[in-house]
């Protein structure tokens, strides 16, 4: 199908912009809706909703924006890819689809394609910062430092400090052999973003190569302490969430969310994952322990129970559920919270001891032993197979 689109469309340079685009015989050219058997309900919906409208003619570019943007959202990078070429030859003066083809294809082998999209989308936009940073990474790839480098100065001059494009300048830098400047891009990008991990992650080559072993090994006890690589919001891909029906992507979200600090943010991408799966165990869990540091414990106490109700993986869920049903004073529902663990994981000794602990609590002194005989039991079983 996308060789289809591409037939219509033409190549960017051939599109004049003047509306002479067949759009309806464009439209013919779209891929049917993949099969969706396993996906939510509402995602069906809003698809073909939005397949409809582009029969009419005064819907048809909101229904196209809609279906590539869900498509994008939920994984289906074919569908999204012909969506974004029809949109960037139906709109040739909007710097968003070209930018958006390029997102999709940045982990294709053809990296001279990405270059090209890159650049037309900042001809029609030039202060798109991060097409720029996008751009210096291409060519990175491409090992052309010195077009990679006005890429990266040129992401500065829309974004002052900006310590992505400063981590760019310092991987050329030491790519060409100056240590001593690539130590001061990734001290740079350090003092913008003290958190970034990418920063420090590269410092001990850098100092290895300047003879420098203890800041080398300083460094990397660091970088490991900060997690993972992060890399800078888009907005473009940001736009997307509320058109994402896969709770694994929304989780990818959230957690990149919590590490840049941006707590509320990420609890609304974990509300809308619940939302968007009935029986989304996992999302509600990752949703019930970020509202426990925020202290929220009605919410705690709302999603676990959807955990437990639907069946949790693992033990976790249901000590969880109980410690804050005691903390806000109700052990009777925190002892019937751990029975229903205790029916799901027989052999989990940690269920049985804190149920055992209410139950002396509540002076229940004979059924509290027996418990503790089980919990006894399954120690003993387990350091027995040990």
């Amino acid at each position: 199908m996308i060789g289809g689109v591409s037939y219509w469309v033409g190549t960017f340079d051939d599109l004049d912009g003047t509306g002479g685009v067949d759009e309806e015989l464009i439209i013919e050219t779209l891929p049917d809706v993949p099969d969706l058997s396993a996906w939510p309900t509402e995602l069906i919906r809003r698809l073909e909703t939005a397949h409809l409208q582009l029969m009419d003619e005064g819907s048809r570019l909101p229904a196209l924006i809609e279906l590539a943007r869900l498509y994008h959202a939920n994984g289906f990078n074919s569908q999204a890819h012909s969506c974004y070429l029809l949109l960037s030859a139906i709109q040739t003066g909007e710097a968003e689809w070209p930018y958006m083809i390029a997102v999709l294809r940045s982990d294709y082998s053809d990296q001279q394609e990405v270059i090209e999209l890159l650049a037309r989308a900042i001809r029609l936009d030039p202060t798109w910062s991060l097409a720029h940073w996008r751009m210096g990474e291409t060519y990175m790839k491409l090992e052309r430092w010195g077009l990679a480098s006005e890429a990266f100065n040129k992401r500065l001059e829309w974004a002052p400090e900006d310590p992505w494009a400063l981590i760019g300048l310092a991987r050329i830098a030491f790519q060409q052999g100056r240590f001593q400047e690539s130590e001061a891009r990734l001290l740079q990008a350090i003092t913008a973003d003290p958190n970034l991990p990418n920063a420090r992650r590269l410092l001990p080559d850098v100092y290895q190569e300047l003879e420098d072993p203890g800041s080398a090994r300083e460094s990397r006890d660091h970088a490991t302490k900060l997690g993972e690589d992060r890399w800078p919001v888009d907005p473009a891909i940001e736009a997307l969430i509320p058109y994402c029906y896969n709770g694994f992507r929304l989780r990818d979200i959230a957690l990149e969310a919590i590490q840049k600090g941006e707590i509320e943010a990420a609890r609304m991408i974990y509300e809308r994952a619940c939302d968007v799966d009935s029986l989304d165990v996992e999302s509600r869990f990752l949703l019930a322990r970020l509202c426990r540091d925020l202290g929220d414990y009605d919410c705690v106490e709302s999603r676990l129970t959807e955990v437990v109700t639907i069946g949790a993986y693992d033990p976790e869920p249901y000590l969880v559920l109980a410690h804050v049903l005691v903390e806000k004073g109700q052990n009777e529902k925190a002892m019937e919270a751990l029975a229903m663990g205790i029916e799901r994981f027989s052999g989990e000794a940690a269920l049985y001891q804190l149920l055992g602990d209410l139950l002396r609590e509540e002076g229940r002194i004979e059924d509290a032993k027996l418990i503790f005989d089980r919990v006894k039991a399954i120690l003993d079983a387990e350091s027995g197979f040990q």
